[in-house]
């Protein structure tokens, strides 16, 4: 019995993290304490008091008001931007392993030529283009994200298309494309569960990054990299508006990261019968 309780604390650990920050970016869609967007130059540099109880920035608008609604837009964008990038990598590794031949040569050499240039920089060139915008963003991050989920995907496929289970629905007369949505892609999705937790702290990093220079979502959106450029230009006056923006990264990418450890650890079979 104690082992049991001492293997669930583990497991609910980082998980607890991160639903504590679904939690508060749900309130921050329905309730704040303040207007987020709300100016109030009397109010400008309060410290962490009641009733602002993380501060006001050089606007006097209200901090945590401001943190409660940029964790619903950072968690959204991020979500969405990992969510469409598994998606569309599983798609097209999926079709590339199990068919190789020229789709496998052609898949390869487009994902390679977006690996050759660093996630930042091409999602900085992206939203160069697109300008900033909340669907131009989850689609920078995306196209970023897409080609680590190929490659994990079509190499998981390669090592199942021999296998004797896949060689039974050949034989039994099932299409190709029956093949791989009901017997190749569910076998995929004990990887695709670790990677999608590593590239969620990856996708929130690069929000944060993005909204940090400016390029993020349109400035009126508050989100988490946003409220960081923003107290950058202030710390002297005000350090809490870095502070607290900088405590609530770092608090869900350690959710992000303790959870896909364990994750990791709980769906590798060659370390799962030690648990």
């Amino acid at each position: 019995m104690i082992r049991l309780f001492r293997s669930l604390g583990w497991i609910g650990f980082g998980p607890s993290l991160l639903v504590s920050v679904v939690i508060l970016a749900i309130v921050g869609l329905v309730w704040t304490p303040f207007d987020p967007n709300a100016l109030d130059f009397a109010h400008r540099y309060l410290p962490p008091a009641l009733p602002y109880v993380t501060g006001t920035d050089h606007l006097g608008r209200d901090l945590f008001s401001r943190l409660l609604l940029g964790a619903s837009t950072s968690a959204a964008v991020s979500g969405s931007a990992v969510i469409g990038a598994l998606l569309i990598g599983s798609l097209l590794g999926a079709i590339s392993g199990y068919f190789m031949g020229w789709p496998d040569r052609i898949a390869m050499l487009v994902m390679d030529a977006i690996l050759a240039m660093p996630g930042i920089l091409l999602a900085l060139a992206i939203m160069t283009v697109t300008g900033p915008s909340v669907a131009g963003l989850i689609g920078a991050m995306a196209v970023t994200f897409t080609p680590v989920v190929f490659r994990v995907v079509r190499s998981t496929v390669l090592s199942l298309r021999e296998k004797e289970f896949i060689e039974a629905s050949r034989a039994l007369g099932n299409r190709d494309f029956f093949t791989i949505a009901y017997h190749i892609l569910p076998n995929c999705v004990a990887p695709l569960t670790v990677v999608g937790t590593s590239l969620f702290g990856s996708a929130v990093l690069t929000e944060s990054a993005l909204s940090f220079l400016g390029l993020g979502v349109p400035p009126h959106v508050p989100t988490w990299g946003a409220m960081l450029s923003d107290g950058r230009n202030i710390f002297s006056q005000a350090p809490w508006a870095v502070i607290y923006p900088g405590l609530a990264i770092s608090y869900l990418l350690l959710g992000v990261n303790l959870t896909g450890d364990r994750l990791r650890d709980l769906l590798d079979p060659r370390v799962k019968g030690h648990i």
